[in-house]
């Protein structure tokens, strides 16, 4: 696994919540894409990885996935959107049904604020490459473009910002387009977003402002002249003209918010009702100037987080937490990324949220115009690891479980916010355990006698589990020897076979119960007398006591918690080392109960 970066966040005076880390991979910068401005997280190639796709200049650069290590990428084509032309933004879906992802692409004529621009479909062929495009329109500079159905008939349609307006374009499934219908602002605003907000199933649209989606592809109030519509209500209470908007249930109560960025550098937040209207917004000042915007919960906590690019020599990607309320800290995580200045006319979101390497967490790319690059930034799930003071004990001897949080190439992480959960099989033993220092230990003296199955989960500050730790095998030895069965139990060896790879020689032993009696299990074999220059691989330890002290001996797995009724038999696999090639020789007894360690 890849070293990460920890990034601690700084609680501040009025804020209650336990904030969590953030923790993301090293920055990955991917060079030589002149000016880019925006990007788009899909999957280029059908292969179900997530690839990516970079606005810089008149080009489009799409990124696949590589095969081999997750997260990791190679230029797979460039599409050329003709000199003299500006890619604003791009789009994603499948325009002309034949299960291959489409790019389009939204263009103006460079240098112009107010000249003319184009949208464009480029078909995809299933593998990172795109065919000739086709124009869907060419009216007006463009900026951000949202990909949805509008109308509920299963295909894509496109909803383009324009200067002081909206175009609305239904796709028919063959990769043609209707429309537009026009999406008539209160005051002129480039940003765009789109979420159900009156819970209809029907997508809606957010500028400056609430189009609500009618469900046949008309968004708002049709006025005239046809065929421009007017919103449903506006968003109240930003200081300034919206640049950025993003959408997520920010306050945990079932329905869709609002965060925006605005001209004047505060964020604001819109609290929805669930039916279309919000709440007048409330203001932060998170950050400064901002080239891009988004939320995502970043830190497992269930709660979303701010996430915006700064410029600067370098960029930083800031993520401001949620700590639940529709509050954010508003001292940030400030992760340094590429050079870059502000976005060109009319405003670009330079920053991509998505989940790029498949583990469920969002992860970020941002695009940097000044230094032509790209910055990936991968969110890491923190691991839990176990380990026990003792193994084996004997009942009654406390024992203490401890986890650790990291990994051992990135050394151990300080994660506040964080708590364990031990398990003995599906069993919680006791509550769980604040993470302090990267550790949360407990200590028990009840586990019985048998062997026990351990196990830790990391949860999250809403009791949500993120990782869990592979098994630990605890045993508990009795404190007596384990009786002989001798005369119940009939041994039978099976022949030696080598392994010609690793060299181990196998056999299988058949026991099998000849008294009139169920044997209750477990059962162990202890093996004595084992020939010289031969050792026994697979087995549990040493007695403690019996035939004689100190031979090795399997008990894991055999009859535990069962019984073996007369005439049934269970078989053990063993395996043996002997570099010698030897005959391989020894006594096998079988015990009742566990042998003592």
């Amino acid at each position: 696994m890849k070293p990460v970066t920890t990034i601690a966040l700084m609680l501040l005076g009025g804020v209650s919540a336990f904030a969590q880390q953030a923790i993301f991979a090293p920055r990955v910068d991917i060079g030589n894409v002149p000016g880019a401005v925006c990007s788009i997280i899909f999957d280029a190639n059908n292969d179900g990885r997530q690839d990516f796709a970079v606005c810089a200049s008149n080009f489009v650069y799409v990124f696949l996935q590589n095969p081999g290590p997750v997260g990791t990428f190679t230029l797979s084509t460039v599409i050329n959107a003709g000199a003299g032309n500006l890619v604003v933004s791009v789009g994603a879906g499948d325009f002309n049904a034949d299960g291959k992802q489409d790019l389009a692409v939204a263009t103006n004529t460079l240098f112009s604020s107010s000249g003319t621009g184009s949208l464009s479909v480029y078909p995809g062929n299933g593998n990172g490459t795109f065919q000739a495009p086709s124009t869907v329109t060419s009216q007006g500079a463009f900026g951000a473009m949202v990909v949805a159905d509008f109308n509920n008939d299963h295909k894509p349609d496109i909803v383009l910002v324009t200067q002081g307006n909206g175009l609305v374009f239904l796709g028919n499934g063959t990769g043609g387009f209707s429309g537009p219908t026009y999406l008539n602002v209160f005051t002129p605003s480039s940003a765009l977003a789109v979420g159900d907000f009156n819970r209809d199933g029907v997508p809606d649209v957010a500028r400056d402002s609430i189009f609500l989606g009618n469900g046949d592809g008309t968004l708002g109030i049709a006025s005239t002249p046809v065929p421009f519509f007017t919103p449903n209500s506006s968003l109240t209470g930003a200081p300034g003209a919206i640049v950025f908007l993003a959408v997520a249930d920010v306050n945990n109560d079932g329905y869709p918010d609002i965060v925006g960025k605005s001209a004047s550098l505060s964020s604001t937040l819109w609290l929805g009702k669930g039916d279309g209207t919000f709440q007048s917004g409330v203001s932060q000042n998170l950050g400064t100037a901002a080239v891009g915007f988004g939320l995502a919960d970043f830190n497992f906590d269930g709660r979303p987080d701010v996430v915006d690019l700064e410029s600067g020599s370098p960029a930083t990607v800031n993520i401001f937490t949620g700590t639940g309320g529709g509050q954010f800290e508003t001292t940030p995580i400030s992760l340094p990324a590429c050079i870059t200045a502000a976005s060109p006319f009319p405003a670009t979101n330079a920053l991509t949220v998505g989940d790029l390497n498949g583990d469920g967490i969002p992860d970020v790319i941002a695009s940097c115009a000044t230094s032509n690059t790209v910055s990936i930034f991968l969110s890491v799930v923190p691991s839990v690891f176990l380990q026990t003071s003792a193994n084996p004990t004997t009942p009654g001897q406390s024992v203490t479980l401890t986890s650790i949080v990291g990994t051992p190439s990135m050394g151990f992480l300080y994660t506040s916010g964080f708590s364990v959960q031990f398990y003995d099989g599906a069993t919680a033993l006791g509550a769980p355990i604040s993470v302090t220092s990267g550790q949360a230990t407990r200590s028990t003296t009840g586990l019985a006698q048998g062997i026990h199955f351990l196990t830790a989960s990391l949860l999250n500050s809403q009791g949500a589990a993120v990782s869990t730790s592979g098994i630990v095998t605890q045993v508990v030895s009795p404190t007596t020897c384990a009786p002989s069965l001798l005369g119940q139990l009939n041994i039978v060896p099976g022949g030696f076979r080598r392994n010609p790879v690793t060299g181990q020689y196998i056999q299988t032993v058949t026991l099998t119960n000849t008294s009139g009696t169920a044997v209750t299990g477990p059962v162990s074999l202890a093996l004595s007398n084992l020939s010289a220059g031969v050792t026994a691989l697979n087995t549990d330890g040493l007695t403690a006591c019996s035939i004689p002290a100190g031979v090795p001996f399997v008990d894991s797995g055999l009859c535990p918690g069962g019984t073996l009724a007369p005439g049934q038999s269970l078989s053990v696999s063993l395996a043996f080392s002997n570099p010698g090639n030897k005959a391989i020789s020894y006594t096998a007894a079988a015990l009742g109960g566990f042998a003592p360690r």
